[in-house]
């Protein structure tokens, strides 16, 4: 499982160094005429979303205190 508070660097250098390999497996499944160029951006949504889930346990958790 991924931790979303690791440095997401290694995992970007390794998914553009595989890229060529990745196209190649792609061109081979896909029925197109030209494998689009693949670039691989860094996406924080599932660290947000836990840091959401938080707070609001966080103020469920208050309410049902009271």
């Amino acid at each position: 499982m991924l931790n979303p508070d690791d440095d997401p660097k290694p995992a970007q250098t390794g998914l553009k160094k595989a890229s060529g390999f990745l196209r190649s497996k792609l061109s081979s499944a896909l029925t197109v005429r030209h494998v689009p160029e693949l670039r691989f951006v860094h996406d924080d949504s599932i660290a947000r979303g836990a840091e959401m889930a938080r707070l609001i346990d966080a103020a469920t958790g208050n309410d049902r205190k009271s």
